[in-house]
């Protein structure tokens, strides 16, 4: 005789929660907290490098922070035009340039900051690295604090 699977909810409860939550879990609502955690991790460690390192690196890295959220506005514009023109067509030329284009920007900016302005390239790319630190801030975020996950028994 085969055996039955067992019940997958037999360890778990699902937690309920009431409307507001699920506002709060909402893909428009993590997109908002995103943005706006974005640039207070900017400000914020723009504002703590200059304390310890002085205004040559804090500029520098201030240009990494201003270049991460163009990138970021940038590359979410663009997948949503990618996603909404891909409703059974290719997307345009057009739409997949601005997509790969943004990199360029990038890398120009930090050719011009490194050759011209003769910026620290470091201290610029560890401004870059601001959106993957609020990324990660948001993910533990979700995890700690958003209602919906489940809980063991």
């Amino acid at each position: 005789m085969k055996d039955e699977p067992e019940d997958s909810n037999d360890s778990y409860d699902i937690i309920e929660f009431n409307e507001e939550e699920r506002a709060e879990a909402s893909p428009a609502a993590t997109e908002r907290r995103l943005w706006r955690n974005l640039l207070l991790m900017s400000v914020l460690v723009t504002v703590g490098v200059f304390w310890r390192w002085g205004s040559d690196i804090a500029v520098s890295v201030a240009l990494g922070c201003a270049l991460g959220i163009l990138n970021y506005r940038w590359m979410h514009s663009s997948l949503r035009g990618i996603v909404a023109a891909s409703g059974g067509e290719r997307p345009s030329r057009f739409q997949l340039a601005k997509f790969f284009l943004r990199w360029l920007v990038v890398g120009g900016v930090l050719f011009f900051a490194s050759r011209v302005a003769q910026l620290s390239v470091v201290a610029v790319v560890c401004g870059l690295f601001v959106l993957p630190l609020t990324v990660v801030v948001e993910t533990f975020f979700q995890v700690a604090y958003l209602p919906g996950r489940r809980a063991a028994k």
